[in-house]
């Protein structure tokens, strides 16, 4: 049995003569932001050369950024969680007083600037 490529050629690798493609680079960080994976778009030229120093397959190289991602989500997840509980111990006995009318420091702001010399 023989083995067949699964790459789907995308617009933007497809050869015009019209249109300058746009390097590899570029795509590559514009479809990681889109996919909303920044580990994946901060360190892949890294451990590209790591890969390519160590001579691993491209499998290697994807698990490696595929790891790297899982703990950058896991550490945004838990400093998420964090800030989540600090703001909730803040405002546990807060009481919010809703006020009519204009606050003394914005009527007192704008006694100054009216009283200010225009320069």
């Amino acid at each position: 049995m023989s083995e067949t490529s699964s790459i789907v050629e995308t617009p933007s690798m497809a050869p015009s003569s019209a249109a300058e493609p746009k390097p590899p680079e570029m795509l590559l960080g514009h479809y990681l932001k889109t996919l909303r994976l920044p580990s994946f778009k901060r360190e892949f030229e890294k451990q590209a050369e790591l890969a390519a120093k160590r001579g691993e397959d491209h499998v290697r190289y994807l698990l490696r950024l595929a790891e790297l991602e899982l703990i950058d989500r896991e550490q945004r997840l838990v400093e998420r969680r964090i800030t989540g509980a600090l703001f909730d111990r803040l405002t546990h006995h807060v009481h919010i007083l809703k006020m009519n009318g204009e606050s003394y420091r914005l009527s007192e702001a704008k006694k100054r600037r009216a009283e200010k010399p225009a320069s």
